[in-house]
């Protein structure tokens, strides 16, 4: 049985499947908390510019319940537009690893794109917290040692899967986990 079509005869489909290049983006827990936090902080203000509160220690005064209203609309748009922006930053900024190079791309409006050789990497770590450990999301670290720059592949999801497939696509690295906190069950070569 040949699995599908486009699979050559001996092939299973696993084996026929070729892919050019893996996309990280940021864990969905990072912005989940940025979102949170965005909407804490717009009840906050959502309730101080129009709670009713204010209504009875303000006198009726049609000035004061204009400028009560305008600050109100003010904070819902703030709230909004600053929603939308934390979403479109966390779809914009990715990651991209190739066989022989990395790429970090990021921007709404200017975007950017920064390509690092793989040949050129020297060190390659991972560095989970305690949250990190319970919510599956780390900062892999890579130092470029012919720019002399550090590159941070920051707050990603599955880091350790990654930190494994750099390590296994970078000729030259030398490699250390770092955990803060107490090991993840499961993990065979813990480093602490």
């Amino acid at each position: 049985m040949n699995g599908g079509a486009g699979v050559r005869s001996g092939e299973t489909r696993a084996q026929a499947i070729q892919v050019s290049h893996l996309n990280i983006r940021q864990s969905i827990t990072i912005l989940v908390a940025r979102l949170v936090t965005l909407e804490i902080i717009g009840v906050l203000l959502l309730g101080v510019t129009g709670f009713p509160v204010l209504t009875r220690l303000l006198p009726d005064i049609p000035l004061i319940q204009t400028l009560r209203f305008i600050s109100f609309s003010i904070s819902a748009v703030l709230l909004i537009g600053s929603t939308i922006t934390v979403v479109l930053q966390w779809i914009c900024e990715y990651y991209e690893i190739f066989p022989d190079h990395l790429v970090h791309r990021k921007g709404i409006f200017k975007h950017t794109y920064v390509r690092y050789p793989l040949r050129d990497i020297t060190a390659c770590d991972v560095e989970q917290g305690i949250l990190g450990q319970l919510f599956n999301f780390g900062t892999i670290h890579l130092y470029d040692v012919n720019n002399m720059k550090d590159i941070y592949l920051r707050q990603i999801h599955n880091p350790i899967r990654y930190f494994h497939l750099l390590k296994s696509l970078i000729p030259y690295a030398t490699t250390e986990r770092k955990y803060y906190g107490a090991p993840r069950l499961g993990d065979k070569d813990v480093l602490l």
